[in-house]
């Protein structure tokens, strides 16, 4: 069932550079140790610290940039998200208004702060808190699953085939699978070339969000992992399932489910044995409903970081 209710309903604080990005840690840490999430109707706050933004670059990796980010204000799992700026970074709001407002993104959906203008630290931490307050209801419309599938190292026959069956279920019912183009061990899976036969090139940029249902291939610059994690939060995926050789982060957004031998530590189960495919589908149900959490969120193993792209030019 791809239209599973969802249990997180997630306020996002949306750093538009590094400048702010420590400040919008600071301020979602606050507000989970609060009771304002209770009374905004947000099960929990976000905020997505990187490292881009600030300088004087432009073309392809400013618009990769934005493009991510704006992703990410639209994602489905976010019930109520608000945009900050330090103030004096190139990528201001501003420049994310005009962007979203370009792509049919209505800017009035959220909310706006500026650690400059809105006087310093704790005059714009008072700020968020207050529009928080509100009550939170989706800034869209409900939407059939998406999941992300990628792998940090060779796939099984046997493991690629289970992720297929999941994969090929998850489509057939209406919602939508996101493998990154870095992730040759699934995509070169004879069960992926028998079960997906449109070829391995992308159909979705970096960060940019699935809009037809469907089996999607997200272009990806680099083979880094926290970038590619980034870049299919990006694409509106609502829950990642990745099969690894150890606990790797996850991603602080988006619940990453990390498959892998047994008796590996802080893995959430065992890549082994008959009906993997439907005990990924159980994982990701129980995910979605709020059910089980993941162990890297539990411990808090998480990084985000947006792709530098194939030139690795900085903002």
């Amino acid at each position: 069932d791809v239209n599973i209710d969802r249990a997180d309903r997630l306020g996002l604080i949306l750093p538009t550079s590094l400048c702010a990005s420590q400040v919008a840690r600071g301020i979602a840490r606050q507000l989970n140790a609060t009771a304002e999430k209770a009374s905004g109707g947000v099960t929990r706050f976000v905020a997505l610290p990187h490292t881009e933004g600030c300088g004087v670059s432009g073309g392809i990796s400013e618009q990769l940039y934005l493009r991510t980010m704006a992703g990410y204000l639209a994602h489905p799992l976010v019930a109520r998200a608000l945009v900050l700026e330090h103030g004096c970074e190139k990528t201001h709001n501003d420049a994310m208004r005009d962007f979203i407002a370009q792509r049919g993104i209505d800017p009035q959906r959220f909310g706006w702060a500026s650690i400059q203008l809105d006087g310093g630290f704790e005059k714009v931490t008072g700020k968020i808190a207050s529009f928080f307050q509100l009550k939170a209801e989706l800034s869209h419309p409900p939407q059939p699953l998406t999941i992300a599938l990628t792998a940090s190292e060779a796939v099984p026959d046997l493991i690629a085939e289970a992720f297929a069956q999941a994969a090929a279920a998850i489509v057939e019912s209406g919602g939508s699978v996101v493998v990154p183009q870095n992730c040759a061990a699934l995509l070169e899976a004879p069960a992926f070339k028998d079960m997906f036969t449109g070829g391995t090139g992308a159909s979705v940029a970096y960060g940019e969000a699935v809009r037809v249902p469907g089996f999607h291939i997200m272009e990806a610059p680099t083979e880094h992992w926290i970038e590619t994690l980034t870049g299919l939060g990006g694409t509106g995926a609502e829950i990642i399932v990745a099969y690894v050789q150890q606990a790797l982060q996850g991603h602080p957004l988006v619940p990453t489910i990390q498959l892998g031998p047994e008796g590996a530590p802080d893995i959430d189960a065992a890549a082994t044995g008959e009906g993997l495919a439907d005990r990924m589908l159980e994982l990701v149900r129980g995910v979605a409903r709020g059910g089980y959490v993941p162990r890297n969120l539990i411990l808090d193993n998480t990084d985000f970081q947006i792709t530098r792209g194939l030139l690795g030019v900085s903002l």
